[in-house]
């Protein structure tokens, strides 16, 4: 029988195992994310720049799995729909990365019955904007 390790992470996603693929624009793709889930992880997609052709072409290539998307916060400011579009892929849960995600927490948080885990990846320094989480979660 395998070991299991319960943790904040998996009894939060009911994921069997506390590990998350890097939505890595490009290179964090809808089979990799689709395999990271088969093996009881979060896959997420990596929305990056937020181009929409590609993050839906991502999660039909993902099939049925659970999985997740992330962006580049201040790069889909520019083009917000692209958030709008990848909620309605039904994505277990959102990162946000490198930019305040006040413009987008409380659309994330609302997005129907099956809303998702929203996570802010913090930056550091004197320059950073803040990236507080005003969804559900955050890490």
């Amino acid at each position: 029988m395998a070991a299991v390790l319960s943790t904040r992470l998996t009894e939060r996603l009911w994921n069997a195992h506390p590990i998350i693929s890097v939505p890595m624009a490009l290179a964090g793709g809808g089979a990799l994310a689709a395999t990271v889930a088969r093996a009881g992880g979060l896959g997420l997609i990596g929305g990056g720049y937020g181009n929409s052709d590609w993050i839906r072409t991502q999660f039909e290539a993902a099939g049925s799995e659970r999985v997740g998307v992330g962006f580049i916060t201040w790069s889909v400011q520019r083009s917000p729909d692209v958030v709008t579009e990848a909620l309605a892929l039904n994505p277990i849960a959102v990162m946000l990365s490198f930019g305040d995600p006040a413009a987008f927490a409380d659309q994330i948080k609302d997005a129907g019955d099956c809303a998702p885990d929203i996570s802010c990846r913090k930056m550091r320094g004197p320059n950073s904007p803040s990236a507080s989480s005003r969804g559900r979660h955050s890490d």
